[in-house]
């Protein structure tokens, strides 16, 4: 059989059923005599056990396993002995898989129920006996054991009837306490193990005793979670390991409905690294449980402090649900008392980086005593626990606001490197500082409006999304009432200001940028007198009725609130229809003139930042508003338009893989959840393809192209590898610069555009134009093809 498989027939469907069907009726004639001597029969079939082919091995383990079923007792044992040997003896992935297939199969009744026998082989696997003399016989195969009676137990839980299970938990509930009654540790551990194993994969945890479980529970914290001693010993701490893992996953059973909170409370009096990974695992369960346990957290914290600082903060923010998004989510009744030493921690590094921070400011000194990225992330971590104090202070509001303004003055310099930390790096500080401020000032109800000071630091910081998120979470906390004293910032010449300062943001490659900034620009729309209100449409000028002047009730559309719902809205086939719409809804505006002056070069930068969402659906309905918006305000916006080719068609030949700052996907430390703060990964359309659609744009306009035909024509002649300068001939181009496949996408466009424009010998340099085409005709015709 082995010779007939390993020649090519494991891969032929008939070859293999012809084959173990006479192999099984070999097994169920002969069982009479083939049962006296299981271990030989072992021996025998082991090349077809462990066949390289997982379908021949599982064809195998399945007719094996009927002898074993049949045999008697002791034979019985020495079979599985044998069984546990071969792996154990020479360890391999296919070994492994071949021994769990067979004692899968000797427990495997009929359907999804147990053999009679399966009790018998489970207590033989789990035995201390069987696994002493593993380990005395082969000290390195001990492992491989477990990995087969770990994966025995995968199969049961996921191949037989839920209830057939309690028989599984009754043989591991009666070894565990026989382990506990001999103070056998490391079998213990294993068993332990075994059963977490189990609960994890179970898929009806109700099968489980509920007695039983809360018995050992109790047993296990009463004899081995010993608070105050610290474990120094690599084994005891991985024992110790295991029974917190054990209680986590009780957690999830829903039948132990009792009050676990005062059972545990000796393992939140732990200060080792278990106790540690237990509340890090903790803090990762459902809102209910962790609503449960909240207080001994917060405890426990003080416990752990003095030696690990930066995992207290890693729990603390979890525990707040603030570690990766940055936005107040806080469970009810969630604080850090003033009294603990967890305040009293983060209070005094925010006081100590402020000294830090102002003496760099006065010395100037921005290269010396440099900060590593586990300073920064703690002080990150310090700053975002400390809007969650109860009854915070004014001092503690302060004290903040003296921490934001030092970090705006360091912020001021040139460098783009202070103190070894990046510019964006303390930029992002900056902004989780001024969250924090926010949440406090959201419980501080009498303090007076803030809204100059966090509209400053958004204008400073305009391309910072940190920055930008604490502002447009503070703006949107805000009501009417609120900002009633400050109309001034909202006059139109200061509009018009910030426009220029928030406008650059909205054509920033970051949709994350875009979306924050036009958040602040909402806000800044409803307070613009000019605009129409949501309910109210626009309309033009009339005369009234009994008088010959002219009454002013033209009411502005409020484009900004539209490019949010443009932006904000998650871009899929489904939504681009609706995304379209709101477009069009704009090029509508742009049409029928209902669109204020000041918001025009705010318009452009926004739907330059629509071209830059990945998805080709929306570059049609955008461009065809581009070129409106061109056409009907080219005073406006044609030097910013003409600008925008520029810059894209020369980055977009030049630039590539620009760096980004990935974040890790699930964060396990205070350094991980301040890389996923500070990450930067965001994904846009090229630069190159840009370009080409903003020449698309200008092929819709071509009047308005050959009205600017000066401008035009020099970003072409550039793009075509020619200086600034005058031309001495079509040959003293940079040849280094017309080559490659982005410039290929490009020069066709170019082309187009200057098809579009008819009346060719009014552009500005025609008869120049005209002998580049001519001279390089063939080249450009090689280069499309």
């Amino acid at each position: 059989i082995l010779a007939l498989l390993s020649d090519g027939g494991d891969r032929d469907p008939e070859i293999l059923e012809q084959v173990f069907t006479s192999w099984s009726r070999i097994m169920m004639y002969l069982q009479k005599y083939l049962v006296k001597d299981v271990v030989q029969i072992l021996r025998i079939t082991s090349p077809l056990r462990f066949f390289p082919k997982d379908y021949v091995r599982e064809f195998m383990a399945e007719s094996v396993s009927f002898l074993l079923r049949n045999a008697r007792n002791d034979q019985l044992t020495e079979g599985l002995r044998k069984a546990l040997f071969e792996a154990a003896k020479k360890s391999s992935p296919i070994r492994i898989d071949g021994v769990t297939a067979l004692l899968w199969h000797v427990m495997r009744g009929t359907y999804t129920k147990l053999h009679s026998r399966a009790g018998n082989v489970m207590e033989f696997l789990l035995s201390k006996s069987i696994c002493t003399t593993i380990d005395n016989k082969f000290p390195d195969g001990s492992s491989t054991t477990r990995e087969v009676i770990t994966g025995v137990i995968h199969r049961l839980c996921n191949e037989v009837d839920q209830k057939e299970l309690a028989l599984i938990y009754t043989c591991l509930f009666k070894e565990i306490k026989s382990c506990i009654k001999d103070d056998c540790l490391g079998h213990l551990k294993h068993m332990i193990d075994f059963l977490t194993f189990a609960l994890e994969n179970s898929k009806q945890s109700d099968m489980l005793d509920k007695a039983d479980v809360l018995e050992l529970v109790k047993l296990l914290i009463h004899k081995y979670v010993r608070p105050g001693i610290r474990t120094g010993e690599a084994s005891s701490s991985e024992f110790l390991g295991s029974i917190l893992d054990f209680l986590l996953c009780v957690l999830d059973v829903p039948v132990i409905s009792c009050n676990l909170s005062i059972i545990y409370a000796p393992v939140f009096e732990l200060t080792n690294l278990s106790a540690v990974a237990f509340m890090k695992k903790l803090c990762m369960k459902g809102p209910q449980i962790i609503k449960a346990f909240e207080s001994q957290i917060l405890s426990a914290m003080d416990n752990i402090l003095e030696t690990s600082p930066e995992e207290v903060l890693f729990i603390l923010l979890h525990l707040f649900k603030k570690a990766t998004d940055g936005v107040t989510h806080d469970i009810d009744g969630s604080h850090l008392d003033r009294e603990k030493k967890v305040y009293k921690f983060c209070d005094s590094n925010v006081r100590l980086w402020i000294e830090f921070v102002d003496d760099i400011v006065k010395t100037g000194n921005h290269s010396s005593n440099l900060v590593s990225a586990k300073e920064a992330a703690i002080l990150w971590g310090s700053v975002r626990c400390y809007s969650n104090v109860k009854d915070a202070p004014q001092d503690s509001l302060a004290m903040l606001n003296k921490f934001i303004r030092s970090l705006d003055l360091l912020l001021e310099v040139e460098e783009d490197s202070i103190s070894g930390l990046p510019k964006n790096t303390w930029r992002s500080l900056l902004g989780a500082a001024l969250l924090s401020y926010h949440e406090l000032l959201l419980v501080n109800v009498g303090k007076k409006s803030e809204l100059s000071f966090f509209l400053s630091l958004a204008k400073r910081h305009s391309t910072c999304p940190q920055v930008l998120s604490a502002v447009a979470e503070y703006l949107d906390s805000l009501h009417g009432a609120t900002s009633l004293g400050m109309m001034e910032e909202f006059d139109p010449q200061n509009l018009l200001n910030s426009f220029c300062i928030f406008g650059a943001s909205l054509s920033s490659p970051n949709k994350n940028v875009r979306v924050l900034t036009l958040r602040i620009l909402s806000y800044y729309a409803k307070m613009d007198q000019r605009l129409g209100s949501d309910d109210e449409r626009p309309h033009k000028r009339r005369k009234a009725e009994d008088s010959a002047e002219e009454t002013l009730e033209l009411k502005y559309t409020n484009v900004v609130d539209t490019l949010l719902v443009v932006e904000s809205t998650p871009v899929s086939v489904s939504t681009s229809r609706k995304i379209a719409i709101f477009v069009s809804r704009i090029q509508m505006s742009l049409s029928s003139n209902t669109v204020h002056d000041d918001y025009i070069p705010l318009l452009l930068h926004g739907i330059i930042g629509i071209l830059y969402n990945r998805f080709s659906d929306l570059w049609p309905p955008a461009l065809d508003c581009l070129a409106v918006l061109v056409s009907k305000h080219k005073d406006l916006v044609w030097s910013q338009f003409i600008q925008f080719i520029a810059v894209y068609q020369s980055k977009g030949l030049t630039v590539r893989n620009q760096e980004k700052l990935l974040a890790v996907s699930h964060p396990e430390s205070i350094i991980d959840c301040f890389s996923l703060y500070l990450a930067t990964d965001f994904d846009y359309t090229p630069l190159e393809t840009i370009a080409t659609l903003l020449l698309q744009a200008l092929q819709k306009i071509p009047d308005v192209a050959e009205s600017c035909s000066r401008h035009v024509v020099t970003l072409f002649l550039n793009f075509m590898g020619y200086t600034d300068g005058s031309i001495t001939s079509v040959d003293s181009y940079m040849s280094d610069k017309c080559k490659g496949k982005q410039w290929k996408m490009i020069l066709k466009e170019w082309l187009n555009l200057l098809r579009a424009m008819r009346n060719a010998r009014s552009l500005s340099q025609s008869k120049i134009i005209q002998e580049i085409l001519t001279e390089r005709f063939v080249n450009f015709v090689m280069l499309l093809i």
